[in-house]
């Protein structure tokens, strides 16, 4: 049987927003470095979820836990998801997965985006 028409289902190639497992974190060429991040969650009543949302500043917002921001060797910047890994879907938890990162809300000391999994 020769199988070479047909593609492998499991193959991941890495396009320009993805979660690496390993690591539990986004790494993103969308996302607009600024100093500082913090990972937010809002509830969704017309869908009855959580959504995920980024946000990337440049000065300390009060009563925010923020992280630094930092880029990889190939200018992605690496979002850290271990505040909210455990409430991720499972189906992203379990191999490296492309997303959909989309600007919600920009404003000149920072930007808000959402992660669409």
């Amino acid at each position: 049987m020769n199988l070479a028409a047909y593609d492998n289902i499991k193959e991941f190639i890495p396009k320009k927003d993805y979660i690496q497992v390993s690591y539990k974190r986004l790494l993103s060429s969308t996302i607009e470095y600024h100093d500082k991040y913090c990972v937010l969650k809002r509830y969704d009543m017309t869908s009855n979820t959580q959504c995920y949302y980024v946000a990337v500043f440049d000065n300390k917002q009060e009563g925010i836990k923020h992280k630094f921001l930092k880029k990889d060797k190939n200018g992605y910047v690496k979002v850290y998801l271990t505040d909210i890994w455990n409430d991720i879907p499972e189906y992203i938890k379990t191999f490296d997965n492309n997303i959909s990162v989309e600007l919600v809300e920009s404003q000149i000391d920072g930007k808000v985006y959402k992660l669409i999994f």
